[in-house]
């Protein structure tokens, strides 16, 4: 990531970014993928109004242990993702922060049609109620590669809601509700067989306790649900955990 002239008015950054996927189990070896992606912002400071970020970003990736048939015939699954799109973040007082994007984003598939052509966008609020009580809500529509049998991508909707509370100076608790709808999309997907769509549903909390400015124990606990179009990724679970945390 690289950012200039950050006291500046205009703020120009850019950022690369190379993502390796890979699989130890053989039949999802075809699902191993690399992804490489660059993006550019230029930012204007507008001071009591907020910042506003115009953005462009190019990712590409593959799936070089998956064939299918492409526009030149035989090649790596994959496909590339455009977007551009404006940012717009502020904080309010001092209690309320607003991030926002909205970005056109085009996918352009390597194999017979799956394309994408729509609106993206991520959102975060986040709300300082008290010293002890903050509130945060996140919402997101993005394009995304899986490693989810045969499939090339997926538009996955994500959305959360979480608050953590400072009981003490030393004990702190959480909550968090999230979802995330997901639809899969590729060449190689088999409908009825693999997974195409799915939602996945988590609530947990989480107890904090620090025993020193180095060392923290934490005690959590949770349920996640998954609704998929093939019954038998569904399920229902529950977990629950004990942490240890030090630093130097």
């Amino acid at each position: 990531d690289v950012t200039c002239n950050q006291s500046g008015r205009l703020v120009p950054s850019g950022s690369f970014i190379q993502t390796w996927s890979d699989n130890t189990a053989l039949p999802y070896k075809p699902s191993d993928f690399r992804s490489t992606a660059g993006n550019g912002s230029l930012a204007y400071k507008a001071g009591s109004i907020g910042d506003f970020s115009l953005f462009g970003q190019y990712a590409q990736t593959s799936y070089p242990h998956r064939a299918i048939v492409g526009a030149t015939g035989l090649e790596s699954d994959g496909y590339d993702n455009y977007s551009v799109g404006l940012r717009y973040q502020r904080p309010i007082g001092g209690n309320l922060e607003i991030s926002a994007s909205l970005s056109q984003t085009w996918l352009s598939y390597k194999g017979i049609g799956n394309n994408f052509n729509g609106i993206t966008y991520d959102a975060s609020l986040t709300y300082h109620a008290s010293p002890r009580l903050n509130f945060n809500v996140l919402a997101s529509r993005q394009t995304l590669p899986t490693s989810y049998l045969n499939a090339a991508y997926s538009l996955a909707e994500a959305y959360s809601a979480s608050a953590d509370y400072r009981l003490s100076a030393r004990l702190s608790a959480k909550i968090t509700a999230a979802q995330t709808h997901s639809n899969f999309s590729g060449t190689a997907l088999v409908n009825g067989v693999d997974l195409s769509a799915q939602t996945y549903r988590s609530f947990y909390g989480s107890l904090a306790y620090t025993l020193s400015p180095t060392f923290t124990v934490s005690l959590s606990a949770g349920q996640e649900q998954r609704h998929a179009d093939v019954v038998a990724y569904s399920y229902t679970g529950a977990h629950i955990g004990l942490s240890l945390s030090k630093s130097f």
